[in-house]
């Protein structure tokens, strides 16, 4: 009759109905369980990576003082520079002066020649360039102690922004593994399978020409 074709066809696309169901629920279980393992394996990596830092937070005063000192070390070189610069000046005036002496032309005329006694004035110059040598040799050693000092300073601070470098990816990866773990989603019940049946697509395909025919 109609009415068993009709319930035996029902029978079939229930089951049908059920599979593609199933199959839909298990799809999204395998999805939400290869999503899960796949962060769970990053937070794994993150944690990994922390775990091998031992950064501390860079000292924030102490890079201050360090940087007060060495533009004050940067002023101190600038004059002495500026010193040694004069002192050059002064001592190439008075190379000059000292080797016009043993020419006895005179600065006036070149047809005049000079016979004045140059030996007072020679030891003066004389004395002027051993004072100067002297003033540049110290001013020199002074120099040199002050970019001694400059450079250590500067590795210091080179010293801390890596540190800083360094503590800041530490933060960043803090973040990540944050991130990372409210992204985890939830994992639904695995679904159950529904028990297995035989092809009935020949039966339903009898059975739907059986309802034509009625």
């Amino acid at each position: 009759s109609m009415e068993d074709v009709d319930n035996a066809l029902t029978d079939i696309l229930n089951a049908d109905e059920k599979r593609r169901a199933y199959q839909v629920l298990l799809d999204s279980y395998e999805k939400a369980k290869a999503e899960n393992k796949r962060i769970r394996e990053n937070i794994d990596k993150v944690e990994e990576q922390i775990r091998s830092m031992s950064v501390t937070a860079p000292d924030s005063e102490r890079k201050k003082n360090l940087l007060d000192t060495q533009r004050t070390l940067q002023e101190r070189i600038a004059s002495v520079s500026q010193t040694l610069s004069r002192i050059e000046n002064s001592l190439s005036i008075n190379r000059k002066m000292l080797d016009s002496l043993d020419v006895s032309v005179c600065p006036l005329h070149s047809k005049l020649v000079c016979h004045t006694d140059k030996t007072a004035i020679r030891e003066d110059i004389e004395s002027a360039i051993r004072e100067l040598n002297d003033e540049q040799k110290k001013a020199a050693e002074h120099k040199n102690s002050l970019l001694a000092q400059s450079e250590q300073i500067q590795k210091e601070l080179d010293a801390i922004s890596k540190q800083e470098a360094e503590y800041e990816e530490l933060r960043r990866l803090h973040e990540t593994r944050k991130t990372l773990l409210a992204s985890i989603p939830a994992l639904p019940e695995k679904p159950v399978e529904p028990p297995m049946q035989a092809d009935r697509s020949m039966e339903k395909a009898q059975l739907q020409a059986e309802r034509r025919k009625i």
